[in-house]
């Protein structure tokens, strides 16, 4: 019989937990991925969704897990310690290109996910086109291995990031 790896267990937490955001109206997934990379026997999952009352910002949810992950959890004698997946959440957005917007952003991302995530943001625009937008995207980056340890605190992701999408609809809408 099939033994699911880790991150087999947490795509399907994550997974039933958007998707319950989506049936519920909260959310509209808008994009799916399930990769598996047979070169390097890696795997990675992303959902993308749009949050109600808060049009214009993107989220995306993405879990990986690579080799050494999947070998720590098969060859426990190997003990590396390296059960468990990358999580990395963004947020994606077009605003104006307001300095004082970027350090509310960071403020608040920050305060919804704790100083003990990585916190970063990359800003794009097209310079051939005399725009004052910018395209954003805010990047969570839980900066350790999530392990089946967790599960239970992954179905609260979705609703975290939920909650992160109005702020920051709230912050750059009512700011521009």
């Amino acid at each position: 019989m099939f033994d699911p790896t880790a991150f087999d267990n947490m795509k399907v937490i994550i997974e039933g937990a958007i998707y319950d955001l989506d049936f519920a109206g909260e959310i509209k997934v808008t994009d799916r991925k399930d990769f598996i990379d047979l070169a390097r026997l890696s795997r990675m999952f992303s959902l993308s969704f749009e949050v109600a009352g808060a049009q214009g910002i993107e989220a995306e949810l993405k879990l990986s897990a690579g080799l050494e992950n999947l070998a720590s959890e098969l060859l426990p004698s190997a003990g590396r310690g390296l059960e468990g997946c990358e999580l990395f959440l963004f947020f994606k957005a077009n605003h104006k290109n307001i300095p004082s917007l970027y350090r509310m952003i960071d403020a608040y991302v920050n305060s919804v996910w704790g100083l003990e995530r990585k916190i970063s943001q990359s800003v794009s625009w097209d310079p051939l086109f005399e725009k004052e937008d910018v395209r954003n995207e805010i990047t969570v980056d839980f900066n350790r291995l999530v392990t089946e340890a967790q599960l239970e605190e992954l179905k609260d992701i979705p609703v975290y990031m939920v909650e992160t999408a109005k702020g920051l609809y709230s912050i750059i809408f009512t700011k521009e």
